[in-house]
Formats: structure tokens, C-alpha cells, sequence
């Protein structure tokens, strides 16, 4: 990508120019992709992230009825689930 200075234009403004049109281009972003590689995660590792989170959302939803939704309450229950599920 090429940028030519303007007239009457700092040096400064011409890289805030330029850092925008690389942000809005997504030039950068696929750099990060190609650079870093991504793997995705076993079919198991995704059933079990699923069926924690549909608990997760019972348990808040059932913790909130019962009007005892706190953080360490949450969290003390989200142990015991995961021990339960064996996750």
C-alpha cells in the first residue's frame, strides 16, 4: 500500500492517515491470520464446551429464581457441575 504526502501536510497526519486506511483495509488482520495459525478443536472438546454452557445457563437462570445469584455462590455451583459432568 502506497501513501504520497500531501500538500501542506505533516508527517504525523500523513501516518494517522495512513495507520486508518491499513485498519480499515483489514490489511493487518489478515497479516495476524496468515501469521499466527489457527486450529480448531476436536468435535469432543466442543460437545463438552456445549453442554457446559446449556448447564451454565440453567444454573443461572435456576439460581436466580431462588434469588441467590452471587458470584461465589455461581461459582461454587459451576465446581460442583463440573465435577458432576466430569469436565
Amino acid at each position: 500500500m502506497e501513501i504520497k504526502r500531501k500538500q501542506n501536510e505533516s508527517t504525523g497526519a500523513m501516518l494517522r492517515r495512513f495507520s486508518r486506511l491499513i485498519q480499515q483495509s483489514k490489511y493487518l488482520k489478515n497479516a495476524e491470520k496468515k501469521k499466527y495459525r489457527y486450529r480448531k478443536e476436536n468435535e469432543r472438546k466442543e460437545k463438552n464446551r456445549a453442554i457446559m454452557r446449556e448447564h451454565l445457563r440453567l444454573l443461572r437462570k435456576k439460581l436466580d429464581k431462588l434469588g441467590v445469584y452471587g458470584e461465589e455462590s455461581f461459582h461454587e455451583e459451576k465446581r460442583k457441575l463440573k465435577q458432576k459432568l466430569g469436565i
